[in-house]
This record gives C-alpha cells, structure tokens and sequence, in this order.
C-alpha cells in the first residue's frame, strides 16, 4: 500500500516538476545512498587525517594528490561521459578497447610526473621524489580501470553502481587508514594511496566484466567525443586544482590544510546536488531540446530549493562538526560558512550542465568551460594574492555564478536557433 501510495505521489508531482520523478527516485536512491557511503568514508579520513597527521605533513599530502589529478587529465576522463551516453543509446562498446586506450594516453601522465620527481631530486627532496615516481607507476592504470561506473550508468544501473562504488571507496579508506596509523612518511601514503585505489578500482572493473560481457567493436566515435570532452575539460581540472597549488604556494602547507578542512565537508555535500548530471543523462539524450527547454525553469527551480535546504542544514551543522570532531582547525569554519553557498549554485550549475550534455553541444561546453575556469583562475590568482583563503573562495563562488549565466545564454540561443 505505502509503495503503491509513493508511486501515485510522484507520478502526481510530474505535473508540476516536468520530470520523470518515478525513475528520479529509483536512480537518486541509490545514488544518494552511494554518495552518503563516500561521504562518510570521506569524513572519517578527513577527521583521522586531522588528529593524527602534522598540518604541514597533511599540507604536503593534498598537494601531491593535486598535482596528480592535475596531470591525471591525460588519462582521457571524458572517455567515461562518452560510454554513458553511448550505451544509453544501445550503442556496442569495448570496455577493453577503451581500457587500453586510456592507459596509452596516461604513459603521458607518467612522463610528466617523473619529470617533477627529477626537479624535486634535484632540489634536495627525496621523500617528494618519491611520491611522484609513484604516481608515475600507478596514477595511469588506476584511472583506467574506471570504465565500470560509466558502464553502469549507462545502463541506469544505479543500484549496481552504488554498489561497486561503494566496494572501492571503502576497501581504498581501509587501506589508507592502515598506513596511516603506520608512518606519517609523506612517500608511503602516497604509494599506499595510489597502490590501495588501483587494487579496489580493477576488482571492482573485474566483477563488473564478468557481469557484463564486452563488445568486440571498434570504438572510435567514443574515442573522438571522448577526446573532445577531455580537451574541453581540461581547463576545469586545472582551474580545480588550482585553488590548492596557489595556497600551497602562496601560503604553504599549513594553510592550505587548513582551507582543505574548509571546503572538504561543503564537497560532500555539493556532491550530492552534482548527481544530478549522471543521474538524468541517459534519459534526457533521449529527448529534444526544444522538449527540454519547455520545462528548464521547473528543473532549475526544484534543484534550487534542493540546494538551499542542503546549504542551510550545513550552516546549522558546522560549527558542531568544527568544535567536536576537528577543533584544531576550527580556524576553517569561518571560510566553510562562507564556501557553502557553493551548494546552491552547484545546484542550479547541474541542471545546465546535464541539458547540455544531453544534446552533445560540445561548442557551448567548451565555451563555458575556457570562460568560467580562466576567469576563476584569474580571480584566484588576484584575490588568492591579497586576500589569502578568503579571496580563493570569493573568486570560487563568482566563477560558478558567471557559468551558470553564460551557460544558460548560450542554452537558449541555440534552442531558439534550432526552432
């Protein structure tokens, strides 16, 4: 009866929010279930980090872990947008063929981290030396074998996914916390970190084979959108990590921990709201976008009330997580307050970014991309400069403001253009 009750409810409610909130619950169930299990992985990590590893030590880390998701870009993460939306269509892929492919592209990767690990030899750092030979040896192959979530989700198996992802961040958390409670030897957490993440991620790709069989297809389509999505990308990687290279740099190790505890605990949350692009791609590729546009300002109101309710619990809940759980950086308090108004903007910022993925309009992506992170990394840069952490947040929160404009412009220019 109560199920039933549920289903007359949210066919109900379609009325008024356009959207298909029957195959919305199903997916943001598990999808919100999967994300409540990486964030709490997150926050045990983030509150065991704290109380045990020297602010300098956990500066160090988060550093090394940027710079390696910075050069990561070459390991081709738009190949997975390309396979949800590919399958989502019933379109053949090889995850094998896409497999190798990525790791081809991620020797690029290994190159340039070896490169850094010579100038840190050179510069007397052994122990930094280290840590990017191994990101060298591991950071191509665990970013390959992540093929499996896109796969999935192609096939809007969200409960699956949950799943699997859920086995990977749990297992890598063990790992990491085992070598932690270890040494606080900044190379071997970097090792463990990337050995632990490359263990858990090919388990989860194999089970996930085995499940699945693959095509034997050749998939250059993929390969060239895929590609196009990377290239566009790219400069939101770089404006991503940006952010904690100019603290580290500007600041060192120190502050930058301490603005790594600011905006981690508002990450999780906004991850939620950014869930959105998975969770409603496969079905939205398959509608026009003159179909799309009809209910866009229904979409961006609900997602928008999402996103308040979500950064007003946050601001209620901050000072309590600040005080008990990690009260020697309570001094990021006041900057995570300031940073959660990011979860209402993430929201609306989803809604246009799942519309225009949904369509393949890679011009307009990549437009909005080069201009919302060059100019974040140009207010970073300034403000960062003369205002320290206050200014990176600041210059976070109007970059995001600035895409959500241009993104929504650039939306309805072409709709109209297409009419």
């Amino acid at each position: 009866m109560l199920k039933d009750f549920v289903y007359k409810l949210l066919r109900r409610s379609e009325k008024y929010t356009r959207t298909d909130m029957v195959y919305l619950a199903k997916g943001g169930f598990w999808l919100s279930v999967g994300q409540g299990i990486s964030a709490t992985a997150s926050f045990v990590l983030a509150i065991i980090f704290a109380n045990l590893l020297p602010k300098e030590t956990y500066g160090d880390y988060k550093y090394i872990l940027s710079v390696a998701a910075l050069i990561g870009i070459f390991t081709l993460p738009g190949i997975n947008t390309a396979v949800t939306q590919s399958i989502a269509k019933g379109e053949k892929i090889s995850v094998k063929d896409l497999t190798l492919y990525k790791i081809k592209y991620g020797l690029i990767a290994s190159l340039i981290s070896l490169g850094i690990a010579l100038y840190y030899f050179l510069n007397d750092r052994l122990y930094f030396s280290l840590a990017f030979i191994a990101v060298a040896m591991f950071l191509p192959l665990a970013e390959a074998f992540t093929l499996y979530s896109a796969t999935l989700n192609g096939r809007q198996l969200f409960k699956k996914i949950t799943g699997k992802n859920s086995i990977v961040k749990i297992l890598h958390s063990l790992i990491i916390l085992g070598v932690i409670f270890v040494t606080k030897n900044i190379f071997i957490i970097t090792l463990i970190y990337f050995v632990g993440l490359l263990m858990s991620r090919y388990l989860v790709s194999y089970l996930t084979a085995k499940e699945i069989p693959d095509d034997n297809v050749k998939n250059q389509p993929i390969k060239k959108y895929g590609l196009a999505l990377t290239i566009a990308e790219s400069v939101n990687t770089l404006s991503a990590q940006a952010d904690k290279l100019l603290v580290y740099l500007y600041l060192g190790p120190v502050q930058l921990a301490i603005y790594f505890m600011a905006i981690t605990p508002v990450d999780q949350v906004k991850q939620i709201v950014k869930n959105i692009v998975p969770l409603t791609l496969p079905k939205l590729s398959q509608r026009s976008a003159q179909e799309l546009d009809k209910s866009l300002s229904h979409k961006l109101i609900m997602t928008a009330i999402l996103g308040s309710v979500l950064m007003a619990i946050y601001i209620i809940l901050a000072p309590f997580f600040f005080k008990y759980f990690v009260p020697q950086y309570i001094s990021s308090m006041p900057f995570s307050i300031l940073f959660s108004i990011m979860i209402l903007l993430q929201s609306i910022s989803s809604v246009m970014a799942s519309l225009l993925r949904s369509q393949k309009m890679i011009d307009i992506i990549q437009k909005n991309t080069w201009v919302q992170n060059i100019s974040l990394i140009v207010l970073m840069f300034c403000l960062g400069y003369y205002y320290g952490i206050f200014g990176i947040i600041i210059a976070k929160l109007l970059s995001m403001l600035i895409s959500i404009i241009l993104r929504t412009c650039l939306w309805k220019k072409a709709v109209n253009k297409k009419m």
